[in-house]
């Protein structure tokens, strides 16, 4: 025995004097003559350090494992827990790690590895929940400091999915202020995870009612600033504010989604000739079929799959087509092209529907709002774009349904059969608050026999349905009065609001595209409002339908005004039999005076970009066909365009340009016979720089107009 413990100490000096080879040779020899367990132990323990040094890691494995065959201990998982790292053996090396917090709980080293190596992709919910001990324990007691950023990174990631998997938007939001608090700000800078993170992580802020508005404007200067262009595109060409104007949409979402569903309110069957061409780019990784997409691709004017192609193709190809205006209808949500639209690809760049609240990206210049979603005092400040409003709704539900077929057939108010109220919500499970849970509970609570219908398409997981389920019970639902149903087809999904009296939207992000839905089915929604978009929408489309008394802006009113609504059957009756009717005639389905009114708000940025960049046709080169089609175009805008006070500098450039413009035809004129019709036109155009309110100058393009046609 002292000759093996002589052997052991010889090989421990000779690896301190970094022999690693005369020290395995030495300790090989110690392990085929020792007797004693516990030494053979570490002579094994010893032998595996040395193969670790000198990178035989096959036969450091061999040495650990035989060592652990003769009882393990802390060191033993420790120092195989730095073999597998080395080795890149993320399985192995994590069960290392979850063999040390067996010797020591508190072993933040452990704790830190096992949240970077967790898979992520075969979470389940038992790891979910054993991932939010570990994180929330490391944030109490771990410094992160002592880590690579990259590990760090990792074991951050593993919180976030699962605070993601779990439908956690507090949580989601917890571990990103720990995380981004813990990193410098050359690595914000850098770092192209933490980026994208920070930008998908602003998404989750609208969900949650918890957030204060500072802490949502702070985020979105962080990303407006953080993400910078490679390079950002100037328009050099010769515009005239009167031509003909090339919009165009770039999307992930261009099928039987709500981006789909209401842009084609935009796009007609039949050709119209009304000065706009609309394309599409489609950026879907891979090309979708389907009734909206077909419909989208017949009914534009240019539709162009660029979702195979890399973010500089794309760049090259929208830039070909010269568009006047860009729309990216992704914003914040998954699937955007925020490193493409940075660099802007046309001279005016817009969002819009994709998700309702600002891109945060530079160069991005407005966004499409109303006047009840986004107040005039105030709204603003959200927002990194301006907002370009309009007069009744900021998006339009075009009817792309045959009302005949059997699913969309209205049904007596489900109550009337069943002998009770259920209440339903659609809206995608992330949309829950706790406090909007507690006020369905207590609305549940107060009519004893009523049910409630959840139906979205986190149900279909496993992990997401039981967070979901555990949420409902923590806010004092009761389970056995819910029905969960899975996402079905959209006849499916619409004849759902059959078996529903009452919708009850969420808050702070109401639902847009379910309420409409619910209207169509002659479904009533009671909608709580606060003041930012998104909680503001459901208060808009319940104007609409002449229901605003369904629209309150505190959770007291919102449990009030649903139990009253509940209780009277009468007006339930009333609201399923013409509901639908007043949907249809309402501006939310107008598709005719939205396009005209979108296309008119659309014309007046490009003008505004026409003036404060100084573009002016050059006439020198018309020819007189040319020059009258000019102004004919110019003297239509003033006739049919509306303005508003706001817009009295876009006015005066659309009248310098046309006065400019007619005294140029009157000079080419006036070198033939000067007839009655021509005085007339002259005497018209000079009243263009008279004082006459903007109704009187649309009298006055009206009249030039009917004397150019007779000329």
């Amino acid at each position: 025995m002292q000759e093996s413990v002589k052997m052991l100490n010889m090989g421990i000096n000779l690896a301190k004097e970094e022999k690693f080879e005369q020290s395995v040779e030495v300790l090989k020899k110690a392990a085929k003559t020792v007797s004693d367990t516990q030494i053979l132990k570490a002579v094994l323990f010893q032998l595996a350090i040395c193969y670790m040094r000198l990178e035989k890691y096959v036969e450091a494995e061999e040495s650990l494992q035989n060592h652990l065959k003769l009882g393990a201990n802390f060191e033993s998982y420790d120092l195989l827990s730095t073999l597998y790292d080395i080795t890149e053996n993320k399985p192995k090396a994590l069960h290392a790690y979850k063999k040390i917090l067996e010797y020591d709980k508190n072993n933040e080293k452990a704790v830190i590895h096992i949240l970077a190596l967790t898979d992520t992709e075969s979470f389940t919910y038992g790891e979910c929940l054993e991932t939010f001990r570990l994180m929330d324990w490391f944030m109490q007691n771990g410094t992160p400091e002592k880590y690579s950023v990259k590990l760090f990174s990792e074991a951050f990631n593993t919180a976030y999915t699962a605070a993601d998997k779990m439908l956690n938007p507090e949580k989601l939001l917890e571990y990103l202020d720990y995380y981004s608090s813990h990193l410098s700000d050359e690595v914000k800078a850098s770092s192209e995870y933490y980026k994208s993170i920070v930008a998908a992580s602003f998404s989750i802020t609208i969900y949650s009612e918890y957030q204060s508005n500072d802490r949502q404007i702070s985020l979105m200067w962080e990303i407006y600033n953080l993400f910078k262009p490679r390079h950002v595109n100037t328009f050099e060409r010769v515009n005239s504010c009167f031509r003909e104007i090339k919009i165009g949409f770039l999307s992930s979402d261009l099928s039987f989604h709500p981006v789909g569903r209401f842009l084609l309110a935009l796009f007609k069957e039949e050709i119209t000739n009304s000065g706009v061409k609309y394309y599409c780019y489609d950026t879907k990784d891979e090309p979708r079929e389907g009734d909206t997409t077909d419909a989208l691709k017949k009914r534009s004017d240019k539709y162009t799959y660029i979702g195979d192609l890399t973010v500089d193709e794309m760049e090259k190809v929208v830039l070909g087509d010269e568009l006047d205006i860009l729309f990216d209808l992704n914003g914040v949500s998954g699937g955007n092209k925020r490193e493409l639209v940075i660099r802007r690809l046309a001279p005016v760049q817009l969002t819009w529907i994709g998700f309702p609240c600002t891109s945060a990206i530079q160069n991005v210049d407005y966004i499409i709002v109303d006047y009840v979603t986004d107040p005039t005092e105030y709204a603003h400040k959200f927002y990194t774009e301006k907002l370009a409003y309009m007069s009744k709704t900021f998006l339009c539900y075009p009817l792309m349904f045959n009302l005949d077929q059997p699913a969309l057939q209205l049904c007596p108010p489900p109550f009337e059969k069943n002998g009770y109220i259920t209440f339903g919500c659609f809206n995608n499970a992330l949309k829950h608050t706790d406090d909007m849970l507690k006020a369905w509970a207590e609305i549940l609570g107060e009519l004893p026999n009523s049910r409630l219908m959840i139906r979205n398409h986190n149900i279909a997981n496993e992990i997401a349905m039981r967070a979901l389920k555990a949420r409902f019970e923590r806010c004092g639902i009761n389970l056995a009065r819910v029905d969960f149903a899975p996402s079905k087809n959209f006849d499916g999904y619409m004849s759902m609001y059959n078996e529903v009296d009452i919708i009850l939207d969420t808050f702070p992000f109401n639902g847009a595209t379910t309420t409409c839905d619910a209207f169509l089915m002659g479904t009533p929604v009671v909608s709580l409002y606060g003041y930012k978009h998104l909680e503001r929408v459901g208060l808009d489309m319940l104007g609409h339908v002449s229901l605003s008394d369904l629209a309150v802006s505190n959770y007291s009113d919102f449990v009030e005004k649903t139990v009253e609504l509940a209780k009277n059957g009468e007006r339930l009756k009333e609201i399923k039999q013409t509901l639908r009717e007043v949907f249809l005639a309402s501006p939310l389905c107008d598709t005719e005076l939205f396009k005209v009114e979108f296309e008119s708000v659309m014309r007046k940025l490009h003008i505004r970009y026409c003036m404060e960049n100084r573009r002016r046709l050059s006439r020198g080169n018309l020819d007189y066909s040319e020059l009258v089609s000019e102004i004919l175009r110019g003297l239509y805008f003033i006739e049919s365009l509306h303005f508003t006070n706001e817009d009295t500098a876009v006015v005066n450039y659309v009248k310098n340009e046309l006065f400019t413009l007619q005294k140029a035809l009157i000079k080419m004129l006036d070198k033939g016979d000067c007839d009655e019709t021509l005085e007339k036109y002259k005497k018209s155009v000079n009243l263009f720089f008279a004082n006459v309110s903007f109704r009187e100058l649309q009298s006055i393009s009206r009249s030039c107009m009917m004397l150019l046609y007779n000329k």
